[in-house]
Formats: C-alpha cells, sequence, structure tokens
C-alpha cells in the first residue's frame, strides 16, 4: 500500500469518525471518554485546526481515534 493510500484511508476514518460526535460537545465527550486531565497543548477534537498547526509548524500529527462507549 502506497502512502498516498495511507493518506486517503486515514482522511477517510477521520471523516467518518468525527460525524458521530459532531453534534457532542467536547465537555460531553471528554466526560464519556474520561479525559477531563488533557493538555493544555493538545487539539482535541478538531482536525482542521491541527492540521493548519501541523503545517505552520512543520511537525507531524499524531492522531488518537476512540469510540464511545
Amino acid at each position: 500500500m502506497s502512502t498516498r493510500h495511507v493518506w486517503i484511508a486515514i482522511t477517510v476514518l477521520v471523516v467518518l469518525t468525527s460525524a458521530g460526535t459532531r453534534g457532542a460537545s467536547q465537555d460531553l465527550l471528554r466526560d464519556a471518554l474520561g479525559d477531563r486531565h488533557v493538555a493544555d497543548h493538545w487539539i482535541y477534537d478538531d482536525w482542521s485546526r491541527a492540521v493548519e498547526t501541523a503545517r505552520a509548524q512543520d511537525k507531524p500529527i499524531l492522531a488518537v481515534f476512540r469510540c464511545v462507549p
């Protein structure tokens, strides 16, 4: 599998997983996942901001995908 295919798969996964949580507020999502103590420098539940920041800082993105139990 080429790098391009991997990025396409990741993008599709992000779109599909974000569609399910779009209606939930960040507080509700964090409560459901138990993520009350997220580091201040993390970008939480905002993919477009993460991409913009990564490009501006010339750094990679580490994305963690989880489902609400």
